[in-house]
């Protein structure tokens, strides 16, 4: 899949609560090495009074580039900033269009996957990536001393270090011909190895929006490449046929409705704001008591405040009878695919953390309006925010979770 980044992507967010039963590791993996001002974040941020969020979020993490202002590339540079991706040069600009060495291309992938994985930020960035690379057999520079590492790198040399990562092991054309076959990138003039140019340099722009095609075509971890080559014959010919283009990192419009988790055999929807009397009586009583505020019914979770309004549920594949229950967009665990709920709630939601492969979205309810968020520090009012998330079997890609939450319970940590 290609994509240009049109709207900025929620390719960081999270859900930390207990009661979710997931565990946040994204801030320590992806903490950017300037600090925040709360004051900045209020006043750049509340979007109140900014006619250009794109700005606003520049504004967040220090930068107003105005070299990008206008490309189209724009918030996909943003989308790299904020996950470490990419750093800016000295003056301060990110210069997409300059050929990126293979430090900073093998720096970007693995922060683009939360590696490396270490709270030692005086360890060297370099060293640190390189060594996982090593670890994983990757096709880079083993020499710490040698000046290859900080050459521009050619296009071909980038897909065989891709195609390593999703665990082949596969060379020169052959490389290409994964990537072209699998949709990961596409070729300068032609979908085929003499359109692919694989001489010539790779851009930081083309760079990222490769990674970026990884995760979206579901690789939620890097792997190792294997010792020997992979066999040729299992490549894809090429050209591939033409797929299905999703739009550019967007998240769908959404209703209060969408926050439901419809039983189709009952005929009702479990809601955010409906009473606990209420699913009793639909339901019967819990089978289990987590705590005070979360219980487990037979077929879903519910999180209560002290006045026993919902403010959350969740439904897993542990769960009985699930194929019953779906959202109102037809999220239906066991049938629906990660490209499905791509589709159906938009691009921005992607995540690559190794935590799972998920999909989550954050939207805040504004003047009559449900407006989607694409990071905390765009939200107004906490208590106007809405979560819903999606796990996925990382082999088949199969839908096996899903949750929809108010902020205070589907907590989404800070990156």
């Amino acid at each position: 899949m290609y994509f240009k980044f049109k709207i900025l992507t929620l390719a960081g967010l999270i859900l930390g609560s207990g009661f979710f039963g997931l565990t946040s590791r994204a801030a320590e993996n992806t903490s950017p090495s300037f600090s925040y001002s709360a004051e900045m974040i209020t006043l750049d941020l509340s979007l109140k009074n900014l006619s250009d969020p794109t700005k606003a979020r520049w504004l967040n993490l220090g930068y107003d580039p105005s070299e990008l202002s206008g490309r189209g590339d724009e918030l996909l540079m943003h989308w790299a900033v904020r996950k470490r991706m990419l750093e800016a040069y000295p003056d301060r600009t990110f210069k997409p269009d300059q050929p990126i060495t293979e430090a900073e291309f093998l720096k970007a992938l693995c922060h683009a996957y939360g590696y490396p994985k270490t709270r030692d930020r005086a360890r060297n960035s370099v060293e640190a990536v390189y060594e996982l690379a090593s670890l994983w057999n990757y096709p880079v520079t083993d020499d710490a001393h040698s000046e290859a590492r900080f050459v521009p790198m050619t296009r071909l040399k980038a897909a065989e270090i891709i195609t390593s990562a999703q665990g082949e092991n596969y060379e020169g054309n052959n490389a290409i011909t994964f990537l072209l076959g699998k949709s990961l990138a596409k070729g300068k003039s032609e979908q085929t190895v003499e359109g692919f140019a694989g001489d010539e340099l790779l851009t930081r722009s083309e760079a990222v929006e490769w990674i970026g095609s990884m995760i979206m075509k579901g690789a939620s971890r890097l792997q190792e490449r294997p010792k020997v080559l992979s066999d040729p014959s299992l490549l894809p010919l090429l050209p591939v046929p033409q797929s299905e283009e999703l739009p550019d990192f967007v998240i769908a419009p959404v209703t209060q409705e969408d926050f439901n988790l419809i039983d189709m055999e009952k005929e009702v929807s479990i809601s955010l704001g409906s009473t606990r009397e209420w699913v009793e009586v639909n339901y019967d009583i819990p089978i289990r008591k987590y705590n005070e505020h979360h219980y487990r019914y037979t077929s879903f979770s519910v999180h209560y405040n002290e006045s026993d309004i919902l403010q959350g549920w969740k439904i897993d594949e542990y769960y009985q009878n699930t194929k019953q229950f779906q959202t109102s967009k037809g999220a239906i665990l066991g049938q629906s695919t990660f490209y499905d709920i791509l589709r159906d709630y938009g691009t921005a939601g992607f995540l690559g953390y190794g935590n799972g492969l998920s999909l989550d979205y954050l939207y805040e309810k504004y003047e009559g309006e449900i407006i989607p968020r694409f990071s905390p520090h765009e939200i107004i009012n906490n208590d106007n925010v809405l979560t819903i998330s999606f796990i996925f079997d990382q082999k088949t890609l199969m839908l096996t979770y899903i949750t929809a939450a108010t902020y205070q319970v589907g907590y989404i940590g800070p990156f």
